[in-house]
């Protein structure tokens, strides 16, 4: 197999794409909830 490397290069630069789209909505996630507790704090 000689493009086995470029598969292989392939594939990790794949897993780092999604690992950074999970990141990315994460963090969005955590922020919109901190932002909705500080909302709700401020109203008390």
């Amino acid at each position: 197999m000689p493009n086995s490397g470029r598969a292989e290069v392939y594939f990790i630069a794949g897993m780092m794409f999604l690992i950074l789209i999970v990141c990315g909505v994460a963090v969005w996630a955590f922020f919109k909830t901190y932002a909705k507790e500080k909302r709700r704090k401020k109203g008390d």
